[in-house]
């Protein structure tokens, strides 16, 4: 099975304890992948634009062992590999981390909103304020405007709730930020995450209207059809 050192999934962390101003996201998803064995396995990365905006919508594929850090890794190198931009992609990320996280319950745990929004801004991502607050509805404008400067975009519709079981439904509120980008013009491309033969997989699909009804479909037509879950008939 492939080995995923979670000691280096703390170097951020480490890094957001320092005063620097920003680290490249594509050099330290690098050092990170390096010690996974064997490497992931990228497919379909031929699809990704070249330029103009573009959002990456995937399936939030995290167990125990596997921490969600390293298929986004995976995901930012491959978007490297042909876009000069660093960040590859602005990532969409939770700004704290709750003891019941997968259920979305229970306290947060203390200083882990601070740390997670330090880390979100040494590496160009946007870390989630508190759902209903007015910072909320700031942050989300700012990275949907990425999309005026022809970034690369990345969230995960399913939110924090994703595992490794199979396909969930989109979390609340992932439809009308879809709709506004696709307001802007955004090209949208489902992002397959999962597990083969012991290896990890990144899939990129073919370009698709910045319809979440469309999209959740389109990552299920890239899994296996055991991590399909309410989409299994795609």
């Amino acid at each position: 099975m492939a080995r995923y050192p979670i000691a280096w999934a703390l170097v951020p962390q480490l890094c957001a304890a320092f005063p620097a101003g920003r680290r490249s996201l594509a050099d330290d998803a690098a050092t990170l992948l390096a010690r996974v064995d064997p490497p992931p396995r990228v497919l379909g990365a031929e699809h990704i634009p070249p330029n103009g905006p573009v959002l990456l919508v995937a399936n939030h594929y995290q167990r125990h062992g596997l921490w969600i850090g390293f298929p986004g890794a995976a995901i930012t190198l491959a978007v490297a590999a042909c876009r000069p931009d660093d960040p590859p992609v602005r990532w969409l990320t939770i700004g704290g981390i709750r003891l019941l996280q997968s259920r979305n319950r229970g306290p947060e745990v203390p200083l882990t909103r601070p740390i997670l929004r330090r880390v979100a801004d040494l590496y160009g991502m946007t870390a989630l304020p508190p759902t209903g607050s007015v910072a909320r509805s700031l942050a989300l404008r700012s990275w949907m405007g990425g999309a005026r400067d022809g970034a690369v975009l990345g969230f995960f519709p399913e939110g924090p709730e994703g595992r490794n079981r199979g396909l969930r439904r989109p979390s609340r509120g992932a439809h009308l930020l879809i709709q506004h980008l696709a307001g802007l013009g955004v090209t949208a491309l489902p992002v397959a995450i999962y597990e083969e033969h012991d290896r990890l997989h990144i899939r990129f699909g073919a370009p698709e209207p910045a319809n979440l009804d469309d999209l959740m479909p389109a990552i299920a037509a890239l899994l296996p059809p055991s991590l399909r879950g309410p989409y299994g008939g795609a």
